[in-house]
């Protein structure tokens, strides 16, 4: 091995100790990782996938919303650019308000709501499941919701009759 290969491999390897150690000032760090038009933290192209790839600096933590949380962290969407809040952090309309809002839409079926809830038309602070939001908050059934009054009946099971070898009919 030539000297100057070996002073690089060494090179490399105190940096990469280093680099763990000393993590690049935060705004730098958030620029570096928004130039890489990552968009989630989870996925194919997300955060984690980029961390396992081998491509990620040593001076740009795996952890930044812990290794930066007095230093700038704000969400994962701040990091990677995209402007996104999770779910869970997001402030919405009161039950009523938001439920108002989509009656006046006067959506007819709960797929209506869907790929309204789906598009960019949908208003940030109502919810695009809100049975999950709105759980134990007044959420009824999606017939409440648009104000249809139509409520998706769950097959509660079926009956078998003389059609199906049965002398007397078997249902719930």
């Amino acid at each position: 091995m030539k000297l100057g290969d070996f002073a690089e491999a060494i090179s490399t390897r105190i940096w990469e100790s280093v680099g763990r150690a000393n993590s690049r000032p935060f705004p730098e760090a958030r620029d570096y990782i928004r130039g890489l038009g990552l968009k989630s933290v989870h996925g194919p192209s997300g955060w984690w996938h980029y961390c396992n790839s081998g491509r990620k600096p040593a001076d740009i933590p795996t952890n930044p919303n812990v290794i930066y949380a007095e230093a700038g962290w704000v969400n994962w969407g701040d990091w990677l650019g995209t402007g996104r809040i999770a779910d869970r952090d997001r402030v919405y309309r009161s039950f009523e308000e938001a439920r108002e809002d989509a009656r006046s839409r006067k959506f007819r079926t709960g797929e209506n709501w869907t790929s309204f809830a789906q598009s960019e038309e949908l208003p940030p602070d109502i919810p695009a499941a809100p049975w999950n939001t709105y759980k134990n908050k007044g959420w009824k059934n999606m017939g409440d919701w648009l104000g249809t009054g139509n409520v998706k009946r769950a097959m509660k099971g079926f009956c078998l009759s003389k059609r199906h070898g049965l002398t007397r009919e078997v249902c719930d």
